[in-house]
C-alpha cells in the first residue's frame, strides 16, 4: 500500500520484551517511542521471519538464540515515521577507500598527538622520552606504524618496544545507550604508556559524522596515556571498564590487526554489532573473553575474569 512500509514485527525475550519490528530493506528498529534504527539484517529476513525461530544459522551467530518463541505479526506504518535515517552503503571498491583514508586518519592523529606531547615537554624531558616518543623525536615513526599495519616485525621498533611499559587492554561501556531494553554500547581500547593507546567502536553511523569513521562503522582514536584517555571527553560517554594484563607488544599487535581488518566492515545488530567487533578485538590479545549479544550481558559475565574493573571516565584523572 501507498505510503505503508509492510514492516514485519519481532518480540524479545530478553528483559521488558521489547518489539522490534523488520523492514522490507533489512532495517530493524526498536520500539523505543522513536522507532530507533539499530542495525540491519539481510533482506531475506524480512520475507522469512520464521527463520527467527527456526534457527536459520547465518555467519558467527544465530538470530534465533536471541528471539525463542518470536512472536511475528505483519503491519504496516508511515514512512516517514520510520525512515527518517540511513545507513551508508559501499561497494568493494568503496571498502578499499575507507580501510585507506582511516588507516591514514589513524596516522596523521598519532602524529598529531605524539607532537602535542614532545611539544609540551622540557629539553630535558625530550631527551629521556622511549617508546613512540622517541621514535617520533628520532623520526622513526613511520617504520613503526607500517610494522603496526602490516604484522611485520622491525628490528629497531623491537628494540624501542622492549623498553615499553605494560600492556592493557580494556572493554569499555556505555550503559546508557539504548537502557530501556538493557543493551549498552561497547568499545575498546589497548595499549602502554610508552606505546600510546589504541581507542575502536564499532557502531552506525557515516562518513560525514566523524573524521575518524571508516564506512560509517569504525571509529577510532589515539591518545598518548591512559590519563589523557580516561580524562578525555571524547571518551566521556562510557561509564565503567574491565582491564585485563597482556603478555608484551605481540598481543597488542595481534588485536590491533583484527581491529584493522574491520576498518570497512558493515554494522549488523546481530551478527556484527558493536559487542562483537570489541570482543572479537580482545580475544585476538589472547583474553578468554565471551561475549553474549548485548555489551551490558558480556559486561556482567566477564567482570568476575578481569584483572580489574572500575568507573573509567574521571576527568582529573592523572
Amino acid at each position: 500500500m501507498k505510503g505503508r512500509t509492510h514492516e514485519k514485527w519481532l518480540q524479545s525475550r530478553e528483559g521488558s520484551k521489547p518489539w522490534y519490528c523488520i523492514l522490507p530493506n533489512g532495517e530493524v528498529r526498536i520500539d523505543d517511542g522513536n522507532l530507533t534504527l539499530v542495525g540491519r539484517v539481510d533482506p531475506r529476513y524480512h520475507e522469512n521471519p520464521l527463520w527467527f525461530v527456526e534457527k536459520k544459522t547465518l555467519p558467527q551467530r544465530s538470530i534465533a538464540e536471541d528471539f525463542p518463541g518470536t512472536i511475528v505479526v505483519e503491519a504496516g506504518v508511515n514512512d516517514s515515521a520510520v525512515l527518517g535515517e540511513t545507513v551508508l552503503e559501499v561497494g568493494s571498491e568503496g571498502n578499499v577507500d575507507a580501510r585507506e583514508a582511516a588507516q591514514n586518519a589513524i596516522v596523521e592523529h598519532v602524529a598529531a598527538r605524539l607532537n602535542e606531547r614532545l611539544q609540551s615537554m622540557t629539553v630535558e624531558e625530550r631527551a629521556k622520552a622511549r617508546g613512540l616518543l622517541r621514535l617520533q623525536r628520532d623520526g622513526r615513526l613511520g617504520d613503526y606504524l607500517e610494522n603496526l599495519f602490516s604484522g611485520n616485525n622491525g628490528e629497531t621498533v623491537d628494540v624501542e618496544m622492549k623498553s615499553a611499559d605494560e600492556y592493557s587492554i580494556f572493554y569499555l561501556i556505555d550503559h546508557d545507550f539504548l537502557r530501556t531494553v538493557n543493551a549498552g554500547h561497547a568499545a575498546m581500547i589497548m595499549g602502554s604508556d610508552s606505546e600510546g593507546w589504541y581507542y575502536f567502536s564499532f557502531g552506525i553511523g557515516t562518513t560525514d559524522k566523524n573524521a575518524f569513521t571508516a564506512d560509517g562503522n569504525l571509529d577510532v582514536d589515539y591518545f598518548s596515556s591512559l590519563a589523557e584517555a580516561r580524562s578525555s571527553e571524547r571518551l566521556a560517554r562510557y561509564d565503567n571498564y574491565l582491564r585485563w594484563n597482556l603478555e608484551g607488544a605481540s598481543a597488542v599487535r595481534a588485536a590491533f590487526r583484527e581491529a584493522t581488518d574491520h576498518l570497512s566492515a558493515n554494522y549488523n545488530i546481530f551478527t556484527q554489532n558493536c559487542d562483537d567487533i570489541a570482543s572479537e578485538i580482545i580475544r585476538a590479545s589472547g583474553v578468554d573473553l565471551d561475549d553474549v549479544w548485548k555489551p551490558s550481558h558480556t559486561f556482567d559475565k566477564n567482570r568476575d575474569d578481569a584483572d580489574e574493573s572500575g568507573q573509567w571516565y574521571l576527568p582529573d584523572f592523572r
